[in-house]
């Protein structure tokens, strides 16, 4: 059936007045099932890989492609869903009654669109709402009725912009946590967010975007390095490591404590010494954010 997402060599320019902006500059990405971050600064590029996707507007050269066709394919529109930055809902509809008007063109036999509504409606805690109008929803119960429509034909792809953004975090952990369930059926997830933490905690590849072009990309856990500090778990007193070590991120709760690696070899002999148990230790990597900034001061911004 082809890559779910296929970029080759695409190229997008504008014109502003007399002067030509290039909003993608050969952009090259070839896209598995799975969940792909895009990340990037406003102007990146992103909202327009995003239009192109949708077939809403051209390249200027390259060829782009969803499961083997291109995205203005009829074929290939009926196997994406997509929620953009900003939804315009009619608010005088109560949330049933916009689903089942939306869910007509997507030529669903009535019994079952009625049935996947109220499954939905339920997995996002709205099914006591179903009759309520829209006017009356907060944005978080607005956007999950958003998300809903995306989903309602069963995509393939679903292509997010901003899903969680100005949400509560309770709202954000429910679409994070939709959003991975979504993807274990074998599905195709591209997400573009300016949450990096959002990123980290729901997508396995990244792509980060500037002024155009792709600086990185590849799989989430490859591309983070290791810092040069472990977190030691241990049960027992932890006072005198903190004073002895200097430690951070400590967390007397828990019981845990990060170390300078350098020093991780006396910390072990030290709590083996005092007969301390360890119940994990382990390297830590560098998060999104810390990334996403080295990335850009890599090249030079």
């Amino acid at each position: 059936m082809g890559y779910p997402i296929l970029f080759e060599n695409i190229t997008k320019k504008y014109k502003k007045g007399k002067e030509k902006i290039v909003a993608l500059d050969n952009l090259n990405l070839k896209l598995q099932s799975g969940i792909f971050g895009f990340l990037g600064r406003n102007g990146a590029g992103k909202t327009t890989a995003i239009k192109l996707l949708l077939g809403l507007i051209k390249p200027n050269s390259g060829n782009i492609s969803i499961f083997g066709k291109p995205p203005d394919s009829v074929k290939v529109k009926k196997m994406i869903g997509y929620l953009p930055e900003v939804s315009y809902l009619d608010k005088e509809f109560t949330p049933y009654e916009l689903l089942l008007f939306l869910g007509k063109f997507y030529n669903i036999e009535k019994k079952t669109l009625r049935e996947k509504i109220n499954t939905h409606l339920e997995k996002f805690d709205l099914y006591q709402y179903k009759n309520t109008k829209l006017k009356n929803f907060s944005k978080g119960m607005l956007q999950k009725v958003s998300i809903i429509q995306a989903v309602l034909p069963d995509p393939e792809l679903l292509i997010l912009d901003e899903p969680t953004s100005g949400l509560d975090p309770i709202s954000q952990y429910e679409i994070r946590e939709f959003i991975k369930g979504f993807a274990k059926n074998n599905k195709t997830v591209f997400l573009s967010s300016h949450f990096l933490d959002e990123i980290d905690d729901v997508c396995d590849h990244v792509g980060i975007l500037h002024r155009g072009k792709l600086l990185r990309y590849g799989e989430k856990e490859k591309l983070l390095e290791f810092k040069n500090f472990y977190t030691f778990v241990i049960e027992g007193n932890i006072e005198g490591f903190i004073k002895k070590y200097n430690g951070n991120n400590i967390d007397k709760n828990r019981g845990s404590i990060e170390i300078g690696m350098h020093e991780s070899d006396d910390v072990m002999k030290e709590l083996k010494k005092a007969k301390i148990k360890i119940i994990e230790y382990c390297r830590q990597k560098e998060r999104m954010h810390d990334y996403f900034l080295r990335v850009l001061e890599e090249n030079n911004e």
